[in-house]
């Protein structure tokens, strides 16, 4: 009974995708009607679709590109202009800013699953723990200049931290694992979740980018990775507070994990560098 649920939640999921890219790829025809029960893209042509991680990871680089531009320029930019714009210049600039933020909430999940990706592959967990932490440092200062115009704001962290404490917990994860083997199935599934709600709460208590949230996404990631159609399903319903963030995962349904990395080191760079980039553009704008 519970792998036919998972098949059909899987089949559903599949024949979602089909809906929308075909949808997509005929956008440009406006008087097209759609019935969604002829369309011609099947599973096996799905399947030719494949992406690295490198190439999703530039979608999110993108989307995160335009959500800070977003918010550290145009949204600096509106208050402190709010009285000198036009009523009309103003909802268009408004709009816009919105629409820079909802793009945006593609970057967190897609970055969050290739953490999990990344932990599953890595041959060296003190490395890459080590790694994150360096540049959560390097990145504090420019995300507080950028969007809070100061170098020391305590009251909120950038996301490198929270990702920094989600490796942590998926190797606390790992340890219980080894270490209540011989425990019943209740008591391994009360560690695992007080395990997770502990490392919430840090990430929470810490006021880190995303917090709670993007430590429950990431050990939902770890945790279904041997079913990529129920991993996907859940991924998306525990983003689907937020607008367009479900979308992320129509992305990562294509990721092909044959394909190496080869801009391993770029998207840690980008970080801190585009948010510098941004506090300059912004004081450049604001004078």
């Amino acid at each position: 009974m519970r792998s036919k649920f998972k098949m059909r939640l899987f089949i559903g999921f599949d024949r979602l995708l089909c809906q929308i890219l075909y949808v997509m790829v005929h956008q440009t025809d406006k008087s097209a009607h759609y019935n969604m029960n002829e369309i011609k893209l099947t599973h096996n042509e799905l399947n030719k679709i494949a992406l690295s991680s490198d190439a999703i990871k530039c979608i999110a680089v993108f989307a995160m590109l335009i959500d800070h531009a977003a918010f550290g320029i145009l949204h600096a930019y509106l208050a402190n202009n709010a009285m000198s714009i036009l009523p009309q210049t103003y909802t268009k600039l408004n709009n816009i800013y919105d629409a820079g933020r909802t793009i945006g909430r593609l970057a967190m999940p897609i970055f969050a699953f290739f953490l999990v990706e990344g932990y599953i592959r890595t041959s060296n967990i003190g490395k890459y723990i080590l790694r994150m932490f360096v540049f959560s440092i390097l990145s504090e200062i420019p995300f507080d200049l950028a969007f809070f115009n100061t170098a020391f704001y305590p009251e909120h962290q950038n996301i490198m931290f929270t990702f920094l404490i989600a490796l942590i917990m998926l190797a606390a994860f790992d340890y219980l694992n080894k270490t209540i083997l011989g425990l019943s199935v209740p008591v391994k599934v009360l560690a695992l979740l007080f395990c997770v709600v502990a490392f919430a709460d840090v990430a929470a208590i810490a006021k880190c980018d995303y917090g709670y949230k993007c430590i429950a996404l990431i050990a939902i990631l770890y945790i279904l990775r041997e079913h990529k159609g129920l991993r996907l399903v859940s991924g998306a319903a525990a983003v689907c507070w937020e607008k367009c963030a479900p979308a992320a995962f129509l992305f990562l349904y294509f990721y092909d994990d044959s394909r190496k990395p080869r801009l391993k080191y770029f998207f840690y760079i980008f970080y801190p560098l585009h948010l510098i980039i941004i506090f300059i553009i912004k004081r450049m704008v604001l004078g």
